[in-house]
C-alpha cells in the first residue's frame, strides 16, 4: 500500500498476462463508495488519451475486483511525495523535484487540462533522478476556464489546504491553469518548510516583548496605512511584562487584524478613517462571555493574568446577526475574501492560551481584541 485516505487506496501490483506487468491500483476505500467517488475514477480513465507516461501515471483500464471498481495505472516508478515531507527538504533535492514538477505540470497544461488537485499525495517522485509524475486526475477539467459554485467545505472535492481560493466558489474568479500554480506554490512551501503556510502549527514559544512585536507589524503595514489615508494611533502600555509566544504566529494575527480594519474602512467617504492599536494588562476571568470578563484596576503585579491587545477602526461596524460567525472557516463579508484569516487567527491565539473576539467600537466601527496569558509556561 503506497497510501490510503478517506476516499482512495493507492497501491502497487503486478499482472502476469500483460506487456505492462508493473501496475498501480486506485480503489475506493469504502466498501460502498458514493457515486461521486465512482465518477472520479471513470473521469480519470476517460483522460487516458491525453496523459503521457513521461510526466503522468497513465490509466490502462477500469475493472471490478471484489465488487469494487479499480482503476489500473501504468507504474512509472517513484514514491508519493507526501511520504518525504514533515521537515524542511534539503535545498538541492527540492530544486530537482521542483524542476520536474514544474515541467510535468507544464506538459499537462499543454494538453488543455487543469488538474485542480495538485498536492504531495498526488505526486510520484524518483529521488535518484528527480523525475516527477502526476496522479489523481479525478477532478481534472478539460475546460480552459470554469466557474465553481459555492458549496459547504465538507463537500468540495480536493484538499482545501492546497486549493486555490477560486476553487471554493467563494471568489468572483474563474478556475484556470493558474489555479494549479497556486497549489504548486503551496506544495513548494511545504517542501521547503515542512508545514503548510496557513496551518496553525503548534507555537514555537520564546520570551517576547509584545509591544515590540506590534511595532514590527506596524512597520510591515505602514505602506497600506498611508496608501489608504488612515489616521493611525497607538496606545501601548509601557509596563508590559514579557510573554511566552511564537513571534511569527502572533505577527500573523496582528497583521491580519490591521489589514482587515484598513479594508473595512475602504468605503468610508465621510469622516476620518481612524485605526488604533492598544495594549494593556488585564484580569481575564476565564469561562465568562466575551463581554464583562475583563477588568483593568489597581492590582499587584502578581494579580494580572493577561495582556489585552485591541485593534479599533472607524469603519461601517459589524452586523450583530453575523458577529458570531466571523471566526468560522469560509465565512466572509468581503466580495474577494476566502474567510480563513480570522479562523486561523483565533486558532493561533487559542493555541497560546488566549481568546480572540469582536465587538462594536464605542464610537463607531469595530474592535477586535485578543488576550494572551502573562504566566510564563514551559516553552516548546
Amino acid at each position: 500500500m503506497l497510501r490510503q485516505d478517506e476516499e482512495f487506496e493507492f497501491s502497487r501490483g503486478q499482472r502476469d498476462d500483460s506487456e505492462i506487468p508493473n501496475i498501480l491500483l486506485v480503489a475506493p476505500t469504502s466498501e460502498h463508495p458514493v457515486p461521486a467517488i465512482l465518477g472520479r475514477l471513470e473521469h480519470e480513465y476517460s483522460l487516458r488519451g491525453q496523459l503521457d507516461t513521461r510526466w503522468a501515471a497513465r490509466p490502462l483500464t477500469l475493472v471490478r475486483r471484489d465488487g469494487k471498481p479499480v482503476l489500473i495505472l501504468e507504474d512509472v516508478g517513484g514514491e508519493p511525495l507526501d511520504q518525504l515531507l514533515g521537515q524542511p527538504m534539503e535545498l538541492n533535492r527540492f530544486l530537482r523535484f521542483a524542476a520536474g514538477l514544474a515541467g510535468a505540470l507544464g506538459k499537462l497544461h499543454q494538453q488543455g487540462l487543469i488538474h485542480k488537485d495538485i498536492k504531495p499525495a498526488n505526486l510520484l517522485v524518483d529521488s535518484a533522478s528527480g523525475a516527477v509524475w502526476l496522479t489523481g486526475f479525478g477532478i481534472a477539467s478539460r475546460l480552459p476556464r470554469e466557474r465553481q459554485s459555492a458549496e459547504p467545505p465538507e463537500t468540495i472535492a480536493g484538499i482545501l489546504a492546497y486549493m486555490a481560493p477560486e476553487q471554493t466558489g467563494r471568489m468572483n474568479r474563474s478556475i484556470d491553469s493558474r489555479s494549479d500554480l497556486y497549489s504548486l506554490g503551496m506544495t513548494f512551501y511545504e517542501m521547503l518548510t515542512g508545514v503548510l503556510p496557513f496551518s496553525a502549527a503548534p507555537p514555537q514559544k520564546e520570551l517576547l516583548d509584545l509591544n515590540e512585536t506590534i511595532g514590527e507589524v506596524i512597520a510591515m503595514a505602514r505602506s497600506e496605512i498611508r496608501r489608504n489615508r488612515v489616521l493611525f494611533q497607538t496606545d501601548l502600555a509601557n509596563d508590559l511584562p514579557l510573554i511566552a509566544g511564537d513571534r511569527i504566529q502572533l505577527q500573523q494575527v496582528i497583521l491580519n487584524l490591521l489589514i482587515n480594519a484598513i479594508e473595512a474602512m475602504g468605503g468610508v467617504r465621510d469622516g476620518l478613517r481612524e485605526l488604533g492599536v492598544s495594549s494593556e494588562k488585564v484580569l481575564d476571568i476565564a469561562g465568562g462571555s466575551e463581554e464583562g470578563t475583563l477588568e483593568n484596576k489597581a492590582l499587584s503585579h502578581a494579580e494580572w493574568t493577561h495582556v489585552l491587545v485591541a485593534v479599533r477602526d472607524s469603519g461601517p461596524g459589524l452586523d450583530p446577526e453575523g458577529i458570531d460567525r466571523l471566526f468560522d472557516a469560509f465565512y466572509t463579508t468581503k466580495s474577494q475574501g476566502m474567510g480563513m484569516g480570522l479562523a486561523i487567527s483565533r486558532s493561533i491565539v487559542e493555541a497560546h492560551g488566549g481568546r480572540l473576539w469582536a465587538a462594536a467600537n464605542q464610537s463607531k466601527g469595530a474592535v477586535f481584541q485578543f488576550t494572551l496569558p502573562l504566566r510564563i509556561e514551559r516553552m516548546s
